[in-house]
């Protein structure tokens, strides 16, 4: 979670977009057994944005 609002904030600069990351990355890895890989986490930020639409 923590990694996921890190890269979004110094690939951005927007606290919105990277609070978003984090809390993709967070709950992807809380859905896998293992660490969620970035094409998980991905997969959920996209699903996070269309709600947020």
């Amino acid at each position: 979670m923590v990694a996921g609002f890190l890269t979004g904030y110094l690939e951005t600069g927007d606290y919105q977009e990277a609070f978003l990351r984090g809390a993709a990355t967070g709950s992807a890895s809380a859905f896998s057994e293992q660490l969620a890989t970035r094409e998980e986490a991905e997969a959920l930020l996209t699903q996070l944005k269309e709600v947020r639409l």
